[in-house]
């Protein structure tokens, strides 16, 4: 099965225009509510299985999934200002999994944090470990929805409460490259 999870509105219509030809069966998950813009009409560039490379950067690879691309791009944002270059991976096809991509941004960078509107289990961060921990192991972390019962609320509240927002994935990557755990 193949499993997308765009991260905006122009992402989306990529995404279903590519499969109209597709073979095969789709879960394509969409969130709740609207998500800020992260491609523009012309500027979203999407080919089933292939991860879109943000943002270069130096010293931290953030690879998001969904509503937290955009978390993370405004992340990357609040780093780069103090110094810390980091790349950003949309990562819209879940499966099948663009290896090359991960492993060629990931192989420059320092540490890897994953960040995802999913459990920190069986998800995006999952498939990123599997390919880091046999080919380039590196500081990791997932940054996603926790393992426990969730309270209930709106999307953001959600979010807020997983730390998935532009202010937890910055603390994420700045915990990683402090060596904090």
């Amino acid at each position: 099965i193949t499993v997308l999870l765009p991260a905006d509105y122009e992402a989306t219509v990529m995404a279903t225009r590519d499969l109209v030809n597709h073979r095969g069966p789709v879960y394509m998950r969409l969130g709740r509510g609207a998500v800020p813009d992260v491609y523009s009409k012309d500027g979203c560039r999407f080919e089933l299985g292939k991860a879109n490379l943000l943002r270069e950067g130096t010293r931290c690879a953030i690879i998001a999934t969904g509503e937290g691309v955009h978390h993370s791009l405004a992340a990357a944002e609040r780093l780069e200002a103090v110094g810390i270059s980091t790349s950003v991976v949309d990562v819209h096809t879940i499966k099948p999994f663009d290896t090359e991509t991960i492993l060629d941004v990931c192989g420059q960078a320092e540490a890897v944090v994953t960040v995802e509107e999913h459990s920190v289990f069986g998800g995006l961060g999952g498939a990123v470990a599997e390919v880091l921990s046999v080919h380039a192991p590196r500081p990791m972390r997932i940054l996603g929805f926790p393992d426990e019962f969730m309270p209930s609320g709106s999307a953001a509240e959600l979010f807020e409460y997983a730390g998935v927002t532009a202010a937890g994935v910055e603390a994420t990557v700045r915990s990683l490259l402090d060596g904090s755990s």
